[in-house]
């Protein structure tokens, strides 16, 4: 089991009601079994959120779409979660999160080189990055 938990404030920002709100929050207190039942319907209600969210372009918007990303990469959806990721990195260039998910669905895509950039990256903005990516199986072969 994971926990995800998004404010309210956040997540009515981008976009989302108290009804998709709720069931998102159901979502990410189930178990895997349940968890993979409504992945995608979390994926439909993170990309529904960005759209309505887009035209602003800021913080909220770009964690919609990590969140989004990060959907697609529990499903395997590497390559929308890498063109989804790469949106959240264009509104949010220094963020130390969004670099380090660039640099995993970079490597799930077989960008290798691009990898090692991001998370050069993001060893210089945190330092103890150096020490979870090599416990990361997503860099790890």
């Amino acid at each position: 089991m994971f926990e995800l938990d998004i404010p309210h404030s956040i997540a009515t920002r981008i976009g989302y009601d108290a009804t998709t709100l709720a069931n998102f929050k159901v979502y990410v207190k189930s178990d895997f079994r349940t968890a993979s039942q409504t992945i995608p319907d979390a994926e439909q209600a993170f990309y529904h959120a960005t759209r309505l969210s887009a035209h602003k372009a800021d913080d909220y918007h770009a964690l919609g779409l990590r969140y989004l990303a990060y959907m697609q990469y529990e499903q395997r959806k590497y390559v929308p979660a890498y063109e989804n990721i790469h949106k959240a990195l264009r509104v949010t260039p220094n963020d130390h999160d969004t670099l380090y998910d660039t640099a995993r669905y970079a490597a799930k895509t077989g960008r290798d080189a691009e990898a090692i950039q991001l998370l050069e990256k993001c060893i210089e903005l945190r330092a103890s990055t150096i020490v979870v990516m090599f416990s990361d199986e997503d860099f790890v072969r």
